[in-house]
C-alpha cells in the first residue's frame, strides 16, 4: 500500500512539472505583435519611434516583404492566407516607399515623412491551417 502512494506521489510530482512546463512554454514564446489591435494604436501623426516601440522595432521594405510572402506561399505550396481585412487610414499611400512589419495574422504598412506616420494600412489574414499551438493561444486570446 505504502508504495502504491509513493508511485502515486511520483506520478503527480510529474504531471504537475509537466503541466507548468508547458503553460510556461506558451507564455514565454514571442507575441505577434502585427494585429488590428497594433495598428488601431498608431495614429496619423505619431513619431516613427513610437511606431516602431508598439510592432517590435523597424519594418522591412515593401519589396522585402513581398519576396518574404512569396516564399511563405512557396513552401506550403499553395496561397497559405485567407485575407480577412484591408485598412487604410492616412494620405495616399505609396506602396515602395512604405516600411512593413508582417505577422502570422497581418501585414502592417507605414509610410513616414518627416519622421511621423503620414499613412498606415493593414492588411489582415489568417493561415488556411493553424497549428495547435496557434489554436491554442487565440483560443487564449494571446
Amino acid at each position: 500500500m505504502a508504495v502504491m502512494k509513493r508511485r502515486l506521489k511520483w506520478i503527480a510530482a510529474l504531471f504537475v512539472i509537466l503541466l507548468l512546463a508547458a503553460g510556461s512554454a506558451l507564455l514565454l514564446l514571442p507575441r505577434d505583435r502585427v494585429t488590428q489591435a497594433s495598428w488601431k494604436r498608431i495614429h496619423v501623426g505619431m513619431s516613427e519611434v513610437e511606431a516602431e516601440n508598439i510592432l517590435g522595432g523597424p519594418g522591412i521594405s515593401f519589396s522585402d516583404a513581398a519576396a518574404a510572402i512569396r516564399a511563405m506561399e512557396e513552401r506550403m505550396n499553395s496561397v497559405p492566407f485567407i485575407v480577412d481585412s484591408n485598412l487604410l487610414e492616412g494620405d495616399y499611400i505609396q506602396i515602395f516607399e512604405t516600411r512593413v512589419w508582417l505577422g502570422r495574422r497581418g501585414a502592417i504598412g507605414i509610410q513616414f515623412k518627416e519622421g511621423c506616420v503620414s499613412s498606415k494600412f493593414f492588411q489582415g489574414w489568417r493561415p488556411t491551417d493553424p497549428t495547435f499551438i496557434e489554436r491554442v493561444r487565440d483560443w487564449l486570446g494571446w
